[in-house]
């Protein structure tokens, strides 16, 4: 693959792939191809072709096009998408490139855009890895029984008190996920709607089946909501979740991270970048659905028939009370005998519903929430027709149906944005400036010349005194004089001479960035000696930015001023004043460009 212009690959008679110039890197690279025998999954769709794609470099800098031609034109009521695999296919019937490995990679299907003749369709692509091409029948009429049978429901839209729709923070940079309309879980990934807060990552899920979704969190939410209860009683979610998670046997150490939405319902995550970073790359949110909880949903559908909006709390109470009495093997087919138990459970013992709520409630929320309670008689007449095969022969199948969906349909994939690294060399080999940079005339007499924080690349230097900003510089042939770099950001360089030849130096031990861009907006350059001030928690200033009273902090001892624990590097940022100043606790800021200093 040419990296300095278009080229055009030829996958089969009906397959081509575009490809920009310049998105397969700096330089020239390989592109491997390897088809499958036939098609694979998901079951249920036509398969055309599917490949594995490999690029020598890497992933794509820019996203290619993939296009697909017909020998005819696509009939109408038949929709053309591609199947995008960031794994290797095995998670739909392909031979898995590695046999032992057990995690599922995220997954995402693109509907193509037909043209006017329908001859062929186009996608855009970011990755590569397994691509199919399927051809499937338009589910709008499955969805619209659906619908009726309350199996389906509207995806959530993610917005701000205005109604607009929120973007991603910054520090995400991607979020995979199934976008289809009969999806088991539908899904928006934005920023919380409260401007003050606008930096937590928003996940809104919505149960679009009949069952009861469990949706486990890979860590513990900054906040969480959910339209089952609301913010009636949002003190007592947290608590229940758990309480009802255990009741169909979800593992203690998961308990306290799954959230059970009743089906048509939704939660809502809020999330900050420091509370995922431990999770791995990507974090996932998984959901599942198993027979018990399956059960627990079709409760749910028929209570609410009855008693509308009490159903939450009379299914709460159904599973607290009968959920251990009615767990059932895990297979599709002991579902109805479960539903038919749970049902029992309840008309037998409606009391002891009521009184199992009462246990798990605070007083004040039970007395709030009993006037729910009380409609005995409605939920035992409601329960008698659980069965009612016109609408469980659908729910049933269509539960089968969920239970086999691959990982892909079930996960939310969060990919935090990695810290942008830039190696910034001013100079050439000659070391003259480079064009578009300004010299201007700099200290006369620098000594005592070694290795610069900066760089990371041999020669670059740093010299006494630091009045002469002499901290990042590029030695001459002659040994003597130098270009020195201010802002890294800036195209300004110093002429500077040194008292005595410069010995050359290696690559800076421990590289620190020479400059950083923060997600605040401020850009800070690396501290080069002088007096600065000080404050009373120890914090000593690292680097200098070009905002009032900003300052990235360190410790004096071996503790990073750059946390590179996660893919986005972060810092410490807060004020300076006196030695003895009192001053606020210093803030955790996101760095978006650190800044090299590179070898000419």
């Amino acid at each position: 693959m040419p990296a300095s212009r278009d080229s055009d690959v030829v996958v089969s008679d009906h397959w081509s792939i575009h490809i920009p110039a310049g998105s397969v890197g700096a330089a020239d690279t390989n592109l491997r191809i390897a088809p499958m025998a036939q098609p694979v999954g998901p079951r249920g769709s036509s398969g055309l072709e599917a490949v594995r794609l490999v690029l020598a470099a890497g992933q794509p800098v820019h996203p290619w096009t993939f296009t697909w031609r017909f020998d005819q034109p696509l009939e109408q009521g038949r929709q053309l998408y591609l199947l995008d695999d960031f794994g290797d296919g095995s998670a739909y019937g392909a031979l898995p490139t590695e046999p032992d490995a057990a995690a599922q990679a995220p997954v995402r299907t693109h509907v193509a855009q037909l043209s006017a003749d329908r001859r062929s369709g186009t996608v855009t692509v970011e990755h590569l890895s397994f691509k199919e091409w399927l051809l499937d029948r338009a589910s709008d009429l499955a969805n619209l029984l659906g619908k009726f049978f309350d199996q389906r429901t509207s995806a959530p839209e993610c917005k701000d008190k205005a109604g607009r729709r929120t973007q991603r923070p910054a520090w995400l940079s991607e979020a995979n996920f199934l976008e289809d309309q009969s999806a088991p879980m539908l899904v928006c990934v934005g920023s919380d709607p409260d401007p003050s807060k606008k930096d937590l990552a928003e996940v809104d899920i919505a149960n679009n089946r009949g069952g009861a979704l469990l949706v486990k969190t890979p860590v513990k939410p900054t906040w969480a909501w959910s339209s089952n209860i609301g913010d009636a009683v949002a003190d007592w979610v947290p608590n229940v979740m758990t309480l009802l998670a255990e009741a169909i046997n979800v593992p203690p150490a998961d308990a306290g991270r799954t959230w059970i939405v009743l089906p048509g319902q939704q939660v809502h995550f809020g999330f900050s970048q420091d509370s995922l970073s431990p999770a791995g790359l990507p974090a996932e949110i998984t959901s599942s659905f198993t027979p018990s909880a399956i059960v627990f949903g079709l409760l749910y559908n028929q209570l609410s028939k009855a008693i509308d909006g009490d159903s939450v709390l009379w299914t709460y109470g159904a599973l607290l009370a009968c959920g251990q009495k009615t767990l059932i093997k895990e297979k599709e087919s002991g579902i109805g005998q479960g539903l038919a138990a749970a049902a029992k459970c309840v008309i037998d013992d409606s009391d002891g519903v009521v009184q199992t709520v009462k246990k798990v409630l605070s007083p004040a929320a039970f007395d709030k929430l009993a006037p729910q309670l009380s409609k005995v008689a409605a939920v035992r007449a409601a329960l008698t027709r659980v069965l009612l095969l016109a609408e469980t022969g659908f729910v049933l199948l269509d539960s089968v149906f969920t239970l086999n969906l691959p990982a892909g349909a079930f996960t939310i994939s969060l990919f935090l944005a990695r810290t942008k690294v830039v190696t910034v060399v001013p100079v050439d080999r000659d070391i003259s400036a480079q064009r578009g940079y300004a010299v201007t005339p700099g200290y006369n007499g620098v000594d005592s010349c070694t290795s610069s924080y900066a760089s990371v690349g041999r020669d670059v230097v740093s010299c006494s005194p630091s009045a002469a900003g002499a901290d990042v510089c590029w030695v001459k042939a002659d040994r003597l004089t130098m270009l020195c770099g201010g802002m890294p950001w800036e195209k300004a360089l110093m002429a500077v001479t040194a008292s005595s030849p410069v010995a050359r130096v290696p690559v800076a031990r421990d590289p620190q960035p020479w400059g950083l861009e923060l997600s605040d907006g401020a850009h800070c350059r690396l501290r080069n000696g002088g007096s600065w001030g000080g404050r009373s928690d120890g914090f000593v200033g690292a680097y200098f930015c070009d905002r009032p009273n900003e300052y990235v902090l360190g410790k004096q001892d071996p503790t990073p001023v750059v946390n590179k624990a996660a893919p986005t590097w972060t810092v410490l940022v807060g004020d300076l004043q006196n030695p003895d100043s009192v001053l606020p606790p210093p803030k955790r800021v996101r760095v978006l460009i650190a800044y090299f200093a590179g070898a000419a």
